[in-house]
């Protein structure tokens, strides 16, 4: 009942205080824990003295242990071909944008490469030195999807490419977001001509029964 609901400024000072009261009741030992049962890796780095926290999954992802991972450990794991892009990512996050987004490899003690996506936020800069807080999760099966993804749009593009089928892609509006060159070369197009609508490539006395063909495609109706 609405009529029982306390004043919204009651309601946000009684929430404020709830908060405070957990706040006061979790100490560090709680926190950690509190972090380390978290399913990402979350750190807390300190300009000049590198990572200061870091979570059980952060050693997880990273193949270290806490001891080595804090401090400037963490890079020691940092992929040798990432490691200057992710240097100045996090240069510009402590010192101009406040936040950092980017993924790149790690390399477990083990050798395994691991692809991992960052995020961090400057937390504080007055009185430095600043601190930023961020979260490491593991991406490496998503890139895995990704690329085999790619090798097989490649692998479909080149047959396509040399090959003797009249293949085109059309999006919902029936304009071509794709033509093979045979079906370019006996449309009489050099160029692939994106954007023009299909009926340009079929003739004028068949154009309408083709549009109508692919329309009820589009719109999942039945061409029986």
């Amino acid at each position: 009942m609405t009529g029982n609901l306390a004043p919204e400024s009651t309601r946000e000072a009684d929430l404020r205080a709830a908060r405070a009261v957990a706040m006061s009741s979790l100490g560090t030992a709680e926190l950690l824990a509190l972090a380390d049962s978290a399913p990402v890796g979350l750190f807390a780095s300190v300009e000049g003295f590198g990572i200061v926290l870091a979570n059980q999954r952060m050693c997880d992802i990273t193949g270290l242990p806490l001891a080595r991972l804090l401090g400037y450990g963490y890079r020691d794991v940092i992929h040798p071909d990432d490691r200057e892009r992710v240097d100045a990512a996090a240069e510009n996050a402590v010192h101009r944008s406040g936040e950092l987004q980017l993924d790149y490899r790690v390399v477990r003690p083990n050798g395994e490469v691991r692809w991992v996506e960052a995020h961090a936020v400057r937390v504080r800069t007055d009185p430095p030195p600043a601190t930023v807080v961020g979260s490491l999760v593991d991406v490496t099966n998503v890139k895995s999807v990704e690329e085999a993804l790619r090798q097989s749009e490649a692998r479909f593009r080149a047959i396509v490419e040399q090959g003797f089928d009249i293949v085109s892609i059309l999006d919902r509006d029936l304009r071509v977001t794709y033509a093979s060159p045979i079906a370019r070369r006996i449309a009489g197009y050099d160029t692939p001509q994106l954007g023009l609508p299909a009926r340009s490539f079929f003739h004028e006395d068949d154009a309408d029964r083709v549009e109508a063909y692919y329309r009820a495609v589009v719109d999942g109706r039945s061409n029986d």
